[in-house]
C-alpha cells in the first residue's frame, strides 16, 4: 500500500498507535524479566520533615505503605517499572532501563537488540579507569572514535559523571553523528541506590511523558546523590540495583562499594556476549553478540576486582600507556628492575588521594594485587598489552593481538575479529600470520568467510588479503564454496555501501518491495532477481548454478524420500566469473583484475565480456552519475588492454589456435564468440589487433590469395580461376568450416577436376567476390531504376521495367532481412540494437515507399504521387552507395564522420532555429502593419532568414512592394529598424553560428582521425560478415535460393542449424588446448609485467642513488669553494701590511715546481698568519713577553673579526680579492719561476 496516499494527520496518528504498542511491548519485557530488591529497612528520603508517616517515601522511591506491602523477606524482589527515554534536545535522547543483579544477563542484551536496536556491533569495547591526562586526551579521542566506526564498535562504562567516563562522554558527545555515518552506541551502567527521584522514571505506555511533569521538559538531569551526577552525554543508561542488606539504602562510605558491585555485573554481561559470540547458533536468538575488549586507564580498589575477573576470564584488556593507578601497575609487573614491593607502594599512594584506607582495606586490597601480579607473571601478556597512544597505529594493532591471543579457541570469534583486522588493514600483525600459516592445511575453512567477504566489499583496497585467502597456490578458502553461500551478501553489502545508485539504474524493471521482505535490499540482492539483472545486461547469459540433490529432488518428486537427501547449497560452475561481475558491475578495478586473473576458463572472452559488461552499464545509467561512466570506461579500457594483450601473446605462440580462439562459441558467456561479443561492445580497439585483422582477412579473402590486379582479372572473366593466374590459400579457420579435401593443396594429393571444383568454391563463396557481384548488379539496377524514372515513366499505364524494378527491388529487401536474421548475434535485441539502425529502416521504407507509389499509378493514371515517390525512391538507393565505400580504408572513416557530422549539424540547426525565428517574426511585424491569416505569414516567417544563411540577402524581400494593389495597410513597406535586425542577424548567423559549426566539424574530424584504423576495421567485421552470409547468386535472383532455404527450414528440421549459418564447434581436447593456451600465456604476461615492475623500480632506486651521489659532491664542492672565499677575504685584509699571502706562495714556489704544490688546508691557512704577523710586527724593545701578550691579543681579535667581514661592501672586497690575486704571479715571476694562472692557484689551494 502506498502510505503517501495517506493524510498526514491519519498518519501521524497511526505512528503514535505504533510507538504505543511497542512501549507496551518493552514494558511488558521489562516487567517479566527484570526486577528491583526490596529494601529491608525503611529509610526516609531526606527534606520530608512534617509529613504523615504513610505519604513519606523512601529512598528507593516506594511510600511507606507499598514499602512494607512488597517487602517479603531479606533480598526479596520486586517486578521493575523503570524503562523509558528522556529527550535531552530534539534530537538527542537517553534511553534506560533498570535492572538487579540478579537477573539474567542473556535478556539484557535481548533487550539491547530488540527495543535499543543495538544488533550490528562488530565490537564492544569497555572503557574502565580514570580520567585520560590531558596530554593524551586528543590522541585518546581520535583513536576511539576512529576505532569505534571501523569496528562498528559499541562502547561500554560507568553511568557517572567521574573518572574516565567524562573523557567518554566529551568524545562521544561531540562526534559528528552525521547520517553517512553510524552511530556508535554507548552505554553507561550506574548503581540504582544513587539516583534520586525515581518516580521521574518510572514507564507509562500511554503518554509519553512521565508521571512527573518535570520529565516532559528538555535538558532535564537524572541526578546522583552525593557528589557525583550521572553523566547525560551517553545514549543508553542501565541501571543495576543489589540487595539491600544494610540498615540504610545509601550511604556516602558505600559508593565504592556500589561500584564495584555494578562492575561485577557487568562483567557478567561481557562474558555472556563472548560466549554467544562462540555459540555456532547466535543467529535464531534475538540477542547481541560481539567480541569484548576492556581498555584501562589508571584504576582504583573498584576498578581492580573487575581487572582480576576479567584476566581470570581470559577476556582481553588493552592498558593505556602513561597513566598512573592499576594502569601503570600492569604495565609494569614484567619489569625485572622493579619489585612487586614498589608496585604496591606506587598504587596506595594513587588512590589514597581520594580517601583513606583502613589497614585492614590495605591488607585486602595488597592481597588481591598479589593475585593480580601472580596471574600476570603466569599468562605472559596473553591476554593483555600496553598500549602507546603517540603511535599511529599501536592501538588497533594491540587491540588486535589480545583479541587474537584470548580467542585461539573459538572459530566463530575469530572469524569476527579477523574481519576487524581487514578493516584495519593489520595483515602483517604477527599474530595474524601465525593464524592463516596454522588454517592453511585445515579443512574448516568457513571460519573466514566472513574475513573475505569483508575484504572483497569493503570500500578501501584490501587486495592483499583477498591474495592471502584465496589468491595462492594453496588457499585457504575453498571459493566455490565460499561464492556459492555468499553471493548474495556480496551484492547485499555493496547495495548499502553505494547506495543502490547503480544497482537501481541498472535493474529498474526489478526492484520491488515484498510484503514480507521490508528492507529492499535483500529482496533486490535475491539470487533469482541477480540473474535477472545479469540477462538483462548481458544479451544472452546462463545461469551456471548447479542445484543439489535435495533441491532437484524436490522438483522432481515431492515425497518424503527428499528428507533422507543431505541438505548442502549447490555450487556455481565458474565462481571466478560471478566475482568479476561484481566487481565490475559495483566499480571495484582491482578486485576485477584480480578474479580475471584467476579464472580458469576463457579469460580472453571474459576480458571482452567486461568490455561489453561496461558499455551496456554505460548507456543504461543516467546521465548524472557522470563519475561512474568515467570510471565505467576506464575499466573498459583496462580490460580491452588486457585482452589485447593476451591475444597478441597467443598469435605469437600458435596462429591456428587463435583463430579458434576468435570465433569458437563460449561456454561461459552463453555461447557466444570474443568476436561477435566484441563487436556488441563496440571494443574497437580490440577488432583492431592485428591477430583480428588476420582473422578477418582470411575470412573476407576466402582462401583467395591475389592481388588487386589478378583479382579484377578474375572477376572480369571467372574462367581463370582454374588456372595457376589464382592462387589458394586455404586458412585453417575455412578448412573448420568448409567441406574441403584434407589433402588439397599436396604434391598428387588430389585430382585436377576435385582441385578445380574446390578452387572455384572458394572463390564464389569468397565474401571479397560476393562484394564485387552484388555492388556491380546493384549498379546495373540503380543505372536501370535512372533510366526508367526519367526516361521509360509513362503516366497512363505501368511499363515493364518499372515491374521489373519492383522485383528487383523486393529481392534486395529479402535478401537484406535474411542477412540480419541469420548474422551471428546473441539475441534479436541485440539485431535490433546493433545492426537494424537508422539506415536499415529507412531501406526499408524506401522499398514499401515504391511499392505504394507502384500501386498508386497502377490503379489511379494521375502521376503526380508516383512521381514524388520514385524521386525519393532515386535518392535513397543513390545514398545507399556510401555502403560499398566502407571497404576502402580512407573513404571507410570519412563516411563515419559524415555520419557524425550530420548529427551534430542537426543539434546546430536547433540553436539556428531560434534565431531564425526571433528576425523572421520581428521582420515581418515591421513590414506589415496588418495581415490576413494565411499559411505564407509562415513561409515568410522562415523563407527569407533561412537562405540569408547562405548569403542570399533578399533586400528586396523587406523593400516596399511595388506590385501591392490592396489596402495599404495590408501591404508591405520597408521599416528602418529591420535593417538593423538584418545586420545583427548576419553577424550571428554567418560570423557565429556557421564558425561554431566549423569548429565542431573540426573536433569530429580530428577525433575520428585519430581512431581511423580501429572504425575502419570494426565496420569491415560486419561488412565481411554479412557478405560471408550472403548467397551467391546475387539479386534478383537470389530470390530462388532463399525460397528453396524457406521450404528446407519449414519441412527439414535437421537442415535448420546449416541454414542458420555456420557454427564451429570444437572438440575436447581443441577446447582444453586452446583454453590451456590462454592460461599459460596470461600467466606469461603477469610474470612479465612483474619482472618488468621489479626492472623499472631497481633502475628508479639507482638512479635515485646516483642523484645523491651527485648532490653530495656538489655540498662537499660547494663548501671547498666557501671556504677559500673566506681564506681569500682573510688575505685581502692582511694585504695592506705586507704581501703575505704571496711571500708564503713564493716560498713553496722555491721548495718545488707549480704541479707539485700541495693543496693548503685550513689550518695551514691560518697558522701562516700568525707567523706573518710576528714577523711584520716585530715590537722596537726587547721586551719579549710584553709582545707575545699583544700578539696573542690580536690572534683572538683576528679570529673574531673572521665571521664578521662577510657582511662588508661586496665591491670592496672584490678589489681587494683581485689585488691579492694580482700580486702572487708577480712575485713568483721575481723568484725566477713560471706564472700562476688563477683556476691554476684555486686548485693548489683545493
Amino acid at each position: 500500500m502506498d502510505t503517501t496516499s495517506i493524510p498526514i494527520v491519519q498518519r501521524k496518528q497511526n505512528d503514535d498507535i505504533a510507538q504505543i504498542k511497542n512501549r507496551d511491548d518493552e514494558l511488558g519485557f521489562v516487567s517479566s524479566h527484570f526486577h528491583e530488591f526490596c529494601c529491608g529497612q525503611f529509610d526516609e528520603e531526606d527534606g520530608q520533615e512534617g509529613m504523615l508517616s504513610n505519604t513519606k517515601i523512601c529512598k528507593c522511591g516506594q511510600t511507606n505503605v507499598e514499602h512494607r506491602k512488597d517487602y517479603r523477606g531479606p533480598q526479596s524482589l520486586r517486578n521493575s517499572l523503570y524503562c523509558g527515554k528522556i529527550w535531552r534536545n530534539r534530537i538527542n535522547s537517553l534511553k534506560y532501563v533498570q535492572v538487579a543483579t540478579r537477573d539474567d544477563p542473556g535478556k539484557i542484551l535481548e533487550h539491547f537488540s530488540r527495543y535499543w536496536k543495538i544488533k550490528d556491533a562488530g565490537l564492544v569495547i569497555s572503557v574502565v579507569g580514570d580520567e585520560i591526562p590531558l596530554k593524551l586526551w586528543r590522541n585518546f579521542q581520535s583513536k576511539l572514535v576512529q576505532f569505534s566506526r571501523d569496528a562498528d564498535a559499541m562502547v561500554m562504562t560507568s553511568g557517572l559523571d567521574e573518572g574516565i567516563t567524562k573523557s567518554v562522554d566529551k568524545v562521544f558527545s561531540k562526534m559528528d553523528q552525521s547520517y553517512k555515518q553510524r552511530r556508535v552506541p554507548v552505554i553507561g551502567l550506574s548503581p540504582w541506590n544513587m539516583i534520586k527521584e525515581k518516580n521521574m522514571l518510572i514507564a507509562d505506555p500511554r503518554t509519553f511523558s512521565r508521571t512527573s511533569q518535570k520529565q516532559s521538559k528538555w535538558n532535564v538531569d537524572i541526578m546522583t546523590r552525593g557528589d557525583t551526577r550521572l553523566c547525560h552525554g551517553l545514549g543508553y543508561h542501565m541501571f543495576v540495583d543489589f540487595a539491600h542488606d544494610k540498615a540504610r539504602y545509601y550511604s556516602d562510605a558505600l559508593v565504592g562499594e556500589y561500584t564495584e558491585k555494578v562492575m561485577k555485573y557487568r562483567h557478567r554481561i561481557e562474558q555472556k556476549l563472548m560466549e554467544l559470540n562462540e555459540d555456532e547458533h547466535t543467529a535464531e536468538h534475538a540477542q547481541l553478540s560481539a567480541p569484548v575488549v576492556i581498555v584501562l586507564a589508571g584504576g582504583n580498589e573498584s576498578t581492580l576486582t573487575y581487572i582480576d575477573l576479567a584476566l581470570k576470564a581470559k577476556l582481553p584488556v588493552l592498558v593505556i600507556k602513561g597513566t598512573d593507578g592499576l594502569a601503570g601497575f600492569i604495565a609494569n609487573a614484567n619489569n625485572p628492575s622493579l619489585e612487586f614491593g614498589d608496585f604496591v607502594e606506587d598504587f596506595f599512594q594513587y588512590i589514597s588521594v581520594s580517601r583513606t584506607y583502613t589497614e585492614r582495606e590495605k591488607s585486602r586490597i595488597s592481597c588481591q594485587l598479589k593475585e593480580l601480579y601472580q596471574n600476570l607473571q603466569t599468562d605472559s601478556e596473553e591476554c593483555f598489552a600496553v598500549c602507546d597512544l603517540e603511535k599511529e597505529v599501536d592501538f588497533n594493532n594491540k587491540i588486535l593481538t589480545v583479541l587474537l591471543n584470548s580467542s585461539t579457541r573459538h572459530p566463530k570469534r575469530l572469524s569476527r575479529i579477523l574481519s576487524l583486522a581487514v578493516e584495519w588493514n593489520m595483515l602483517k600483525n604477527e599474530q595474524v600470520q601465525e593464524l592463516l600459516t596454522q588454517h592453511l592445511d585445515s579443512c574448516d575453512t568457513e571460519m573466514f568467510h566472513e574475513t573475505l567477504l569483508t575484504a572483497i566489499t569493503t570500500q578501501e583496497n584490501r587486495l592483499d588479503w583477498i591474495e592471502e585467502l584465496i589468491g595462492k597456490e594453496i588457499t585457504i578458502v575453498d571459493f566455490n564454496n565460499f561464492i556459492s553461500k555468499n553471493l548474495h551478501q556480496l551484492y547485499e553489502r555493496a547495495c548499502y555501501d553505494y547506495g543502490m545508485t547503480i544497482w537501481e539504474d541498472i535493474a529498474p524493471t526489478y526492484l520491488y518491495r515484498d510484503e514480507k521482505k521490508s528492507d529492499e535490499v535483500k529482496a533486490i540482492s535475491d539470487r533469482k532477481v541477480i540473474v535477472r539483472v545479469l540477462k538483462n545486461l548481458f544479451d544472452r547469459y546462463e545461469d551456471d548454478f548447479v542445484a543439489t540433490e535435495f533441491e532437484l529432488q524436490q522438483k522432481t518428486d515431492k515425497s518424503n524420500m527428499r528428507a533422507l537427501l543431505p541438505e548442502r547449497p549447490g555450487n556455481y560452475s565458474y565462481p571466478y566469473k560471478h566475482l568479476l561481475i561484481w566487481a565490475v558491475i559495483f566499480l571495484r578495478p582491482d578486485i576485477a583484475k584480480f578474479a580475471w586473473r584467476k579464472l580458469r576458463q576463457e579469460p580472453l572472452q571474459s576480458a571482452i565480456a567486461m568490455c561489453y559488461l561496461s558499455e551496456t552499464m554505460k548507456s543504461q545509467i543516467d546521465d548524472r552519475f557522470q563519475n561512474e561512466k568515467e570510471q565505467l570506461e576506464i575499466n573498459k579500457k583496462m580490460f580491452e588492454d588486457l585482452a589485447i594483450q593476451l591475444l597478441s601473446a597467443c598469435n605469437v605462440g600458435d596462429e591456428n589456435l587463435t583463430q579458434l580462439l576468435l570465433c569458437c562459441p563460449s561456454t561461459v558467456w552463453g555461447g557466444l564468440s570474443a568476436l561477435q561479443m566484441a563487436a556488441s561492445g563496440n571494443v574497437t580497439n580490440f577488432m583492431a589487433a592485428q591477430a583480428v585483422q588476420k582473422f578477418m582477412d582470411d575470412i573476407w579473402n576466402g582462401g583467395v590469395f591475389v592481388d588487386v590486379k589478378r583479382m579484377v582479372l578474375l572477376q572480369v572473366m571467372p574462367i581463370l580461376v582454374a588456372t595457376p593466374v589464382m592462387k589458394v590459400r586455404v586458412p585453417y579457420i575455412l578448412q573448420k568450416t568448409e567441406d574441403l579435401d584434407e589433402t588439397y593443396g599436396r604434391k598428387g594429393g588430389s585430382k585436377f577436376l576435385v582441385r578445380t571444383y574446390q578452387k572455384f568454391k572458394l572463390y564464389f563463396n569468397s565474401p571479397r567476390t560476393k562484394f564485387f557481384y552484388h555492388n556491380m548488379t546493384y549498379f546495373m539496377f540503380l543505372g536501370l531504376f535512372v533510366y526508367m524514372v526519367l526516361v521509360d515513366f509513362k503516366k497512363a499505364y505501368v511499363t515493364i521495367m518499372e515491374s521489373v524494378c519492383l522485383a528487383w527491388i523486393l529481392t534486395l529487401l529479402v535478401d537484406e532481412l535474411y542477412t540480419l536474421g541469420i548474422f551471428p548475434t546473441a539475441s534479436w535485441r541485440a539485431t535490433f540494437r546493433d545492426l537494424i539502425g537508422l539506415t536499415t529502416i529507412v531501406e526499408s521504407l524506401n522499398a514499401l515507399l515504391f511499392v505504394l507509389g507502384y500501386c498508386v499509378h497502377h490503379l489511379e493514371p494521375d502521376q503526380t504521387f508516383t512521381k514524388i515517390a520514385y524521386s525519393i525512391n532515386l535518392v535513397i538507393f543513390q545514398l545507399k552507395i556510401f555502403k560499398a565505400y566502407i571497404v576502402d580504408q580512407t573513404l571507410g572513416p570519412q563516411v563515419v564522420m559524415v555520419k557524425e557530422m550530420t548529427a551534430s549539424m542537426l543539434q546546430f540547426l536547433l540553436i539556428l532555429l531560434i534565431f531564425i525565428v526571433a528576425y523572421g517574426t520581428s521582420s515581418q511585424a515591421l513590414l506589415y502593419t496588418e495581415r490576413h491569416p494565411s499559411w505564407n505569414i509562415i513561409r515568410d516567417i522562415f523563407y527569407q532568414p533561412y537562405w540569408t544563411v547562405y548569403g542570399e540577402v533578399g533586400l528586396d524581400e523587406i523593400a516596399d512592394d511595388p506590385d501591392c494593389v490592396d489596402d495599404a495597410k495590408f501591404c508591405r513597406k520597408q521599416h528602418s529598424l529591420v535593417y538593423i535586425f538584418l545586420g545583427i542577424y548576419i553577424l550571428l548567423s554567418n560570423v557565429l553560428l556557421l564558425n561554431l559549426l566549423i569548429a565542431i566539424f573540426s573536433n569530429i574530424y580530428n577525433v575520428i582521425f585519430e581512431k581511423t584504423s580501429a572504425i575502419w576495421r570494426y565496420n569491415m567485421y560486419f561488412l565481411t560478415y554479412e557478405y560471408q552470409l550472403k548467397t551467391v547468386f546475387v539479386p534478383p535472383f537470389s530470390i530462388l535460393v532463399h525460397m528453396a532455404r524457406f521450404l528446407r527450414f519449414i519441412f527439414c528440421c535437421k537442415c535448420r542449424k546449416t541454414i542458420l549459418g555456420n557454427q564451429i564447434t570444437l572438440k575436447d581436447n581443441e577446447y582444453h588446448r586452446v583454453n590451456r593456451m590462454q592460461i599459460e600465456e596470461r600467466k606469461n604476461m603477469f610474470q612479465k609485467e612483474l619482472k618488468e615492475t621489479q626492472t623499472s623500480l631497481t633502475i628508479q632506486i639507482q638512479k635515485i642513488v646516483s642523484r645523491l651521489d651527485k648532490i653530495e659532491e656538489t655540498l662537499s664542492s660547494d663548501h671547498m669553494e666557501m671556504t677559500t672565499v673566506k681564506l681569500d677575504r682573510l688575505n685581502s685584509k692582511r694585504s695592506l701590511r705586507g704581501p703575505s699571502r704571496a711571500v708564503m706562495f713564493t716560498k713553496m714556489a722555491k721548495q718545488d715546481s707549480i704541479e707539485q704544490i700541495k693543496p693548503l688546508t685550513i689550518e695551514d691557512d691560518l697558522q701562516s698568519e700568525k707567523d706573518e704577523n710576528s714577523t711584520l710586527h716585530q715590537p722596537e724593545n726587547d721586551n719579549t713577553m710584553a709582545h707575545k701578550r699583544r700578539q696573542r691579543r690580536m690572534e683572538r681579535r683576528s679570529a673574531r673579526n673572521l665571521d664578521q667581514e662577510s657582511d662588508e661592501d661586496n665591491d670592496e672586497e672584490t678589489a681587494n680579492i683581485n689585488l691579492s690575486n694580482n700580486m702572487w704571479p708577480n712575485h713568483v715571476e721575481e723568484n725566477g719561476n713560471p706564472a700562476v694562472t688563477q683556476k691554476q692557484l684555486n686548485q693548489g689551494r683545493r
